[in-house]
């Protein structure tokens, strides 16, 4: 059996207005194993978004418990999860390189070893020769190809990704999902995505949770069991089945 390498176990979260306690989370239970490429969608607002910053430990769980690694998550935990959100946040001012080197140096790791690992990445995620590029030279594309080699420079075991194509077309969307998992292939991450493309999730994962409206809890769980690569005609009964999910009121 593989490893679990994140337990989530009875979570939920509630925010607090001055007139009202929202609950934006419900009795979340779910665990990721170790390779496994788990994605989570649901209706819009559902607290999709809310449950992978909580693993990140940018949130904390009203009640329940969260373990990475088997530690308990009680703030962030940059050495064991890097995470890539929908805008890329690469600081206009740093070069492709420049930018990838950027938690490198918060962690001081001398400057050739960065440029090495940097330069590393760079050629990893397919933009060799844009190590001097700055992020307006840059496509939607190229810039998410960025923040994901800035993610995988810093070799944590665990990739947390919120929406990270959804500002993209369809067509680059697919083409960047097909080129993260020939990235993931050689890197042997553990993923959790959240999205709202169904195409998205049903083409790249092992699992997907579907949540219900908010409070989010866990509808249902579905294992796609279809081998890698895929084309969008391989999961037309999953993003069915998925879309059937998603509409349907519980």
């Amino acid at each position: 059996m593989s490893e679990v390498l994140i337990e989530v176990s009875n979570v939920s979260k509630k925010y607090s207005t001055r007139n009202e306690t929202i609950e934006a989370v419900s009795s979340m239970t779910f665990d990721i194993k170790r390779g496994e490429f788990l994605t989570i969608i649901g209706p819009s607002g559902c607290g999709k978004s809310t449950m992978l910053a909580m693993i990140a430990g940018l949130l904390l769980p009203s009640s329940g418990s969260i373990k990475v690694e088997g530690k308990e998550v009680e703030g962030p935990m940059p050495e064991r999860i890097a995470v890539a959100f929908q805008e890329p946040g690469l600081l206009p001012w740093r070069n492709v390189q420049k930018n990838i080197e950027l938690g490198l140096e918060a962690r001081n790791v001398p400057k050739v070893q960065r440029g090495q690992i940097a330069k590393k990445y760079i050629e990893l995620v397919g933009l060799l020769g844009f190590g001097d590029k700055y992020p307006h030279q840059l496509s939607g594309g190229m810039k998410q190809r960025a923040a994901i080699a800035r993610c995988l420079s810093m070799d944590t075991n665990i990739l947390l990704l919120d929406e990270p194509f959804g500002a993209l077309d369809e067509q680059t969307r697919l083409l960047m999902g097909e080129e993260l998992l020939k990235i993931l292939a050689v890197t042997s991450k553990t993923v959790l995505l959240v999205t709202h493309s169904l195409q998205e999730a049903a083409n790249l994962s092992d699992r997907v949770i579907v949540m219900t409206k908010r409070p989010g809890r866990i509808r249902e769980e579905i294992r796609i069991d279809l081998p890698h690569p895929r084309k969008p005609t391989d999961t037309v009964e999953y993003v069915n089945k998925l879309w059937d999910l998603i509409r349907e009121p519980v």
